[in-house]
């Protein structure tokens, strides 16, 4: 019959082993979250000041209603613009000067 080692050594290795790969993997991990949350906080950043923009630009022109609401991470804004009757056309040329300049603000904020 075999005799048995009862030596702790072995098992103490593996069990040393195995919290030091637990702990590295948690340390890769905790690392990677951080980074992601500055991210997210850069881009909250940069959407905050789009936000910004686009609501002075659009108190500028008294003529357009607008409604701006935050929905999560995500910033809608509701623009109230006449269009002529059964027709895809803006109104008058300012209300259509002024979504070009609109639309052409946000292209800019986004491309940096």
């Amino acid at each position: 019959m075999a005799r048995r080692s009862s030596r702790p050594w072995p098992a103490f290795v593996d069990l040393f082993s195995a919290l030091f790969i637990t702990a590295f993997a948690g340390f890769v991990l905790l690392t990677g979250k951080t980074d992601i949350e500055v991210k997210k906080a850069e881009i909250r950043a940069r959407v905050d000041t789009i936000n910004t923009r686009l609501k002075s630009l659009l108190n500028e022109n008294d003529e357009v209603d607008f409604n701006a609401q935050r929905q999560g991470d995500e910033i809608v804004f509701d623009l109230y613009i006449q269009f002529q009757k059964d027709s895809d056309k803006i109104k008058t040329r300012e209300d259509r000067q002024f979504v070009h300049k609109i639309a052409k603000q946000i292209k800019t904020s986004i491309d940096g």
